[in-house]
């Protein structure tokens, strides 16, 4: 029996890997537990209520981290003892639980900031998420000492890992994130958002420092000025100083008419939007497994992707790549692709190719496997 936590799972890609695995497990009678919590649950009862079989806990403590965290070290022993589970899993990366005799433990690192220079010096020398990456990172590098096994979602993450803790080399894999082919037939009819009738360029992403849609509205305003004619669609929330710090750019450029906005868009409804762009944009300098830059590919249209890794780990040669932290850079490449009928040819072909590389029965195949081999 494997016990799967996925209390921390409340939003974004943890969220989409949670419902992955939870369909994986109910369509191939999986013998799992998922531990979900009052605030998280209600995120994941569509699947539960398809695959009734689905065995699963509702734990009241895990709503706040540091009560699950203290729930997790003293209380969760004895709970995997009860239930006679042999394997605990913990896709949020943080195990602090010393298991029972015979209980093998398994994290996944999926939070690549606390690892990232880069990404942390983005944020204000004092700021509060400064200092929760530094504390993150002491914690992950814990988890995985304490933990029997380790999977990492690209090859780039273990390699940085490896150079705080050589030693998790010996005990990890490499599983990537995957696809949903399904997500390609959801009833686009039913979105409930307008969509821009002119060309547009989309970036889908939640607005923070390490993704850089500051940098990305600058060079947008230079695309404008040497001619370009698309617009700019941002998707995404706006959950820190950084986002009102986009939003004032756009109006100090006067882009108010060229760049929109949507801030908080359902994910079914995703599928329209990335169907009817011209160019698909991905600014990051900061991943783990850049889960939007796979979904973006399965819809096969041009893609300008930053060029950190582990992007092009995963783009391969089917993407354009850029440096987010250049100037001008983005622009320009925006300019010359908008009227390059046959350079957008070629990279449709190429994103074709290269997307039947990840699948979510792949991952999970591959993870379930890792987790129960002795």
């Amino acid at each position: 029996m494997i016990l799967i936590n996925a209390m921390s799972a409340s939003s974004g890609g943890g969220v989409t890997y949670i419902k992955n695995l939870c369909n994986y497990c109910g369509s191939n009678d999986e013998s799992v537990i998922f531990l979900f919590t009052p605030q998280n649950i209600g995120l994941y009862e569509t699947v539960l209520l398809k695959y009734k079989k689905i065995r699963y806990e509702v734990i009241p403590q895990g709503n706040r981290p540091v009560i699950r965290a203290l729930w997790e070290i003293f209380i969760l022993p004895k709970f995997i003892r009860e239930l006679g589970v042999n394997v605990y899993y913990n896709p949020g990366g943080i195990n602090v639980t010393r298991m029972p005799p015979g209980v093998e433990s398994v994290v996944t690192l999926r939070n690549m900031l606390p690892f990232n220079e880069v990404g942390n010096k983005s944020y204000p020398r004092f700021s509060p998420q400064r200092a929760r990456n530094y504390i993150l990172k002491l914690v992950y590098l814990l988890s995985y000492r304490l933990s029997d096994k380790v999977i990492f979602i690209s090859k780039y993450s273990r390699s940085v890992v490896e150079k705080h803790y050589n030693q998790v080399v010996n005990k990890s894999t490499v599983i990537e994130h995957g696809f949903d082919p399904l997500f390609l037939q959801i009833d686009t009819g039913k979105c409930n958002i307008n969509i821009p009738s002119e060309d547009y360029i989309l970036y889908v992403s939640v607005f923070d420092y390490y993704k850089n849609q500051l940098e990305v509205i600058i060079d947008y305003k230079a695309y404008r000025d040497k001619g370009g004619r698309a617009k700019l669609v941002l998707v995404g929330k706006v959950i820190n100083n950084y986002g009102k710090e986009v939003l004032n750019k756009i109006n100090e450029m006067e882009l108010q008419d060229y760049v929109i906005h949507y801030d908080g868009v359902r994910h079914e409804d995703l599928p329209q939007l990335y169907k009817n762009a011209k160019i698909l944009l991905f600014a990051s300098h900061c991943e783990c497994c850049p889960n939007i830059l796979i979904e973006m590919m399965s819809f096969s249209k041009p893609i300008v992707c930053s060029s950190y890794p582990p992007m092009p780990e995963f783009g391969q040669k089917s993407v354009v790549y850029y440096d987010p932290h250049s100037t001008g850079e983005l622009a320009h490449i925006l300019n010359e692709l908008e009227h390059d009928i046959e350079r957008q040819k070629a990279l449709r072909i190429k994103t074709e190719e290269n997307i039947v590389n990840f699948s979510w029965d792949k991952c999970f195949t591959r993870t379930l496997d890792y987790i129960r081999d002795e």
